[in-house]
């Protein structure tokens, strides 16, 4: 176990650790670290990591009928499709859990994750 002192930056600190980690390890990042380069690494590793994600990234699954060319070739913007959190979160009771299967984060590659939303309990 690594604890670090606040002032530290998180990126730089977990980007370094890479090397140190091990099939089954478990990383727990808090919000202020976030690569998904860095994640991905952590799963070809058979490393297990928690880390919650930024408001603005967008979780998307698999479109299960995207649309072709004539040619027959995908049509890329069709492949994934947005999954609306907020939407999600707004419907859940305090203390619920649901787990988004099958989803994937990123722009320009998509990595596959394991998501959960936890509901939190509303306040007025």
């Amino acid at each position: 176990m690594d604890v670090e002192a606040g002032k530290k930056n998180d990126k730089t600190f977990g980007t370094t650790c890479l090397s140190t980690l091990r099939p089954r390890d478990l990383c727990i990042h808090d919000l202020g670290y976030f690569s998904l380069e860095d994640l991905d690494q952590m799963d070809q590793r058979g490393v297990s990591y928690v880390s919650r994600l930024k408001l603005n990234n967008r979780i998307y699954q698999k479109n299960p009928e995207p649309t072709y060319f004539q040619d027959g070739n995908l049509k890329k913007q069709t492949e994934y499709l947005p999954l609306d959190i907020e939407m999600i979160m707004n419907r859940m009771q305090s203390g619920e859990i649901v787990e988004i299967r099958d989803a994937y984060i990123g722009k320009i590659k998509n990595y596959l994750l394991a998501s959960f939303c936890i509901g939190l309990p509303k306040f007025k």
